[in-house]
């Protein structure tokens, strides 16, 4: 079956228009079901493998905690973290509509009950935005206009989404989005970057980086890692009035 989905995931990329398939595959004892086409199965090495959200402890959310998955896809770091949060939740987000169907039935297929799924995009207000679909699904992206292809979808920000949902604290915060991470965290600032006390953000352009560091400095966390595109922030207990105060910052 694994030979099958490779086989299939490398004759998309060489340019070859096979019918979509999806697959089930059984990893680590987890249930994916999958897309070979849209290489839905290339988050799962650094998540499942290579453990790359979780340098040191400091990032390993702790059995009761909470942790919002904002870029969810088909659920690799949903199911992870569900899995160390037995008796806690994990919050996933996710605006596309055929990785979010996926999330849902792999959230099914390994029976995890303390999986809140939602079928949103996060970005700097509420409104209706617009999604468009790269060629894999882990490219796809948000845009500002109707263009070719694209699908309507909500949009609400972080900050009304963690209201809402009535979280007080946030153990892990992961931030994944193809580039609207800026957006994300500037409408985080008043209630859940300052609830949060761990998180990893998906950097996307050199650009961005900056914007990123200085949201989160300002919210009271410190920068204490980077590999690649990921950037991992701490905020230490004492830093927790700070943290209240940064939404007047900046």
């Amino acid at each position: 079956m694994m030979l099958r989905y490779i086989f299939r995931m490398l004759a998309g990329r060489a340019g070859l228009h096979l019918r979509p398939k999806e697959y089930q595959l059984v990893l680590d004892g987890v249930v994916f079901h999958v897309e070979a086409s849209r290489a839905d199965l290339s988050p799962y090495p650094p998540i499942w493998i290579d453990h790359e959200y979780e340098p040191d402890g400091r990032f390993i959310p702790p059995a009761g905690g909470t942790v919002v998955d904002v870029g969810a896809h088909v659920g690799f770091f949903t199911i992870h973290d569900a899995k160390r949060v037995v008796s806690g939740t994990v919050f996933a987000i996710e605006p596309d509509p055929d990785s979010f169907g996926r999330l849902l039935t792999n959230c099914k297929a390994n029976n995890l009950r303390n999986v809140r799924a939602f079928h949103l995009a996060m970005g700097r207000q509420p409104e209706t935005t617009y999604f468009k679909k790269g060629k894999y699904s882990v490219d796809s992206r948000l845009v500002k206009s109707p263009t070719e292809g694209a699908i309507q979808v909500l949009q609400t920000t972080l900050d009304a989404f963690v209201e809402a949902q009535g979280i007080q604290q946030i153990d892990f915060l992961k931030v994944d989005t193809e580039g609207a991470e800026v957006d994300i965290l500037r409408a985080a600032r008043q209630a859940a970057l300052p609830r949060t006390r761990a998180a990893v953000i998906e950097v996307h352009g050199e650009a961005r980086i900056g914007p990123v560091d200085i949201i989160m400095k300002e919210c009271g966390f410190t920068k204490v890692h980077r590999k690649g595109m990921l950037h991992y922030y701490y905020r230490e207990r004492d830093q927790d009035r700070e943290a209240r105060q940064c939404h007047t910052d900046g």
